[in-house]
């Protein structure tokens, strides 16, 4: 049993693909981008039941805009434990910033101050690639 809960722990997802090849550095980007992957599938779960109980407009376009997402984050969990870094990384660049625009857009316009949101999400990328 215990080995059952060493495989799907949080320790084992993000240090998938990390191997001991890899030099500190590129692990240490390896593990952020599965943290990333995974805290965007815990919120998009987490977003979709709770607009479904607050009752937003357009709940059901938006749930399958969060489906899509989890579903490309978890795709990027694999590219990572099959040692696809780079591709991985460009994936989760545009899958963090172009699905919150669509979200934010449909249930609150403009006015929701969700650009905040963006400015973390430009720097993602200087941390998750070489410079």
């Amino acid at each position: 049993m215990k080995l059952v809960f060493q495989k799907i722990g949080l320790r084992y997802l993000l240090n998938l693909g990390v191997n001991h090849q890899l030099d500190l550095q590129t692990s240490v980007r390896v593990q952020l981008a599965n943290l990333i992957a995974i805290l965007g599938i815990l919120s998009n779960i987490q977003y979709s039941i709770l607009f479904v109980i607050a009752g937003a407009p357009n709940v059901w376009i938006m749930n399958c805009i969060h489906l899509s997402v989890i579903t490309i984050f978890s795709y990027i969990l694999y590219l990572n434990f099959k040692e696809q870094y780079s591709i991985a990384r460009i994936l989760l660049i545009f899958t963090i910033s172009i699905p919150l625009v669509f979200v934010s857009f449909i249930s609150f316009g403009n006015s929701g101050g969700f650009y905040y949101y963006f400015l973390v999400f430009a720097l993602a990328p200087f941390v998750l690639f070489s410079y």
